[in-house]
């Protein structure tokens, strides 16, 4: 729908400009009501409209087909379409029971690939592995496609996750996020070499469990060159409970920093890895170009499951140094100029009245050394930016005594970098249901 001849035109005291800023801020579900105030606000509220599509239902997509065939104006603003969100609402169930469902994600490659040429960011959720055949195949008709992201994934092996990677060639970040492999143990065998033209350059690996991350991992090295161009990282990943997260040596992001050499820039982690027993730190070796990294480090007792009922004793806040030493006596790099640190800080109990803690406990421990040795090193001398971010987890109210002997040793452990007046600290406070203390 057009907007209306007798509606009255913006006012010309004020550049068009103003108008398409203050439409760039507006939800997308008011877009269509600001096209139809004016004939100068159309074609601006039109294009921001459709310049992202969201398909989370067979109705929604059956009439955005049905558009498609019937409508020259949806076709030509189709095609400047650059980000597509196809969210099938049924991939939580099991497939038995999906396939009595209406789906629409296997046909959506085949029906709008040549409907969508200006197409660059594509994000599927729902993928299965009985996908139709035709689907991988369609994909490569996306050709300028450079971003993927694929959510909510059950598959029965690497291949259908191998297929549709390799089906973009000119794809340059690949986000991965709550993937599941059901035959792991096949999947991990040793994977053939293959090779591939895409080389990506930013990579997201989120929310994965540990034996997928490693089966991703190896068929991404092993796909060569498509993780030799990397220039930054992102990593999120946990273990089953009850298991320990790597066995010493078994690292496989340390795979990824490895194949992508002198090319990454930037290494994000956005969970801890130091549920596990024994510490097995990033091997940040092979990245002579970094330049900012992000770790997290998590101070409470061994697993996150079975948290007691008491203060953290000080010989967690040694562990938590000892893992950040070790990662950071990887570092070759000269070039790194910030580094973010996340310490989650749990104190589920409160101090007694005539209980203490003695600060030299850890200002003079062998691993506040160690860790203040590894801080003096070179590769340090350019660094500009430390930003230490404290999440402090409490149950019923906050142990004012604690948390504030915890920000010593916080301070202390960056002591080095802090008398370089580098270090930003922050905090927050949640509880453990979730609410966020002010």
């Amino acid at each position: 729908m057009l907007p209306s001849s007798s509606r009255v035109s913006p006012s010309p005291q004020l550049p068009i400009e103003i108008y398409a800023n203050i439409i760039d801020l507006m939800d997308r579900p008011m877009l269509p009501v600001v096209a139809l105030v004016a004939w100068a606000w159309y074609p601006w509220s039109m294009h921001n409209l459709y310049s992202l599509i969201e398909l989370k239902s067979r109705t929604t997509y059956d009439l955005l087909v049905m558009q498609l065939r019937t409508s020259p104006r949806v076709q030509n603003w189709l095609a400047t379409t650059r980000q597509v969100i196809v969210h099938e609402p049924h991939h939580e169930l099991p497939e038995a029971v999906a396939q009595h469902h209406e789906q629409f994600l296997d046909a959506f490659p085949l029906v709008f690939a040549t409907a969508l040429p200006s197409l660059q960011q594509l994000e599927f959720q729902g993928l299965r592995s009985s996908m139709h055949p035709t689907f991988s195949r369609a994909l490569c008709q996306f050709r300028d496609l450079t971003s993927l992201h694929l959510a909510c994934v059950t598959l029965s092996s690497i291949a259908p996750f191998s297929r549709v990677v390799r089906a973009f060639p000119h794809l340059e970040t690949l986000s991965v996020s709550d993937i599941k492999i059901e035959r792991l143990a096949q999947a991990s065998l040793p994977p053939q070499t293959l090779r591939t033209s895409v080389r990506l350059h930013h990579l997201h690996l989120r929310h994965l469990e540990v034996d997928t991350l490693r089966v991703i991992a190896n068929w991404l090295v092993g796909s060569a060159p498509l993780c030799s161009s990397l220039r930054s990282v992102v990593v999120d990943y946990y273990a089953p409970l009850g298991h320990s997260l790597f066995v010493e040596t078994d690292n496989p992001v340390d795979e990824i920093l490895e194949a992508s050499g002198s090319f990454l820039e930037t290494f994000q982690e956005t969970d801890d890895r130091s549920l596990r027993h024994g510490h097995t730190p990033f091997d940040f070796s092979w990245s002579t170009a970094l330049k900012s990294f992000q770790l997290c480090l998590y101070v409470a007792p061994l697993s996150r499951f079975a948290i007691v009922l008491r203060t953290v004793s000080l010989s967690k806040w040694v562990i938590a140094s000892d893992e950040l030493g070790a990662d950071l006596s990887t570092v070759r790099s000269h070039q790194i100029e910030h580094i973010t640190v996340r310490l989650r800080i749990t104190s589920v109990g409160l101090m007694r009245a005539n209980e203490t803690i003695s600060f030299p406990g850890y200002f003079q421990s062998p691993s506040a050394v160690r860790l203040h040795g590894v801080m003096h090193r070179s590769c340090f001398d350019a660094l500009k930016h430390v930003e230490v971010m404290l999440e402090i987890v409490y149950a019923e109210r906050p142990d004012e005594r604690y948390i504030s002997w915890s920000v010593e040793v916080v301070h202390e452990m960056f002591k080095p970098w802090v008398e370089r007046k580098i270090v930003k600290f922050s905090q927050t406070r949640k509880q453990l249901e979730g609410r966020t203390s002010p």
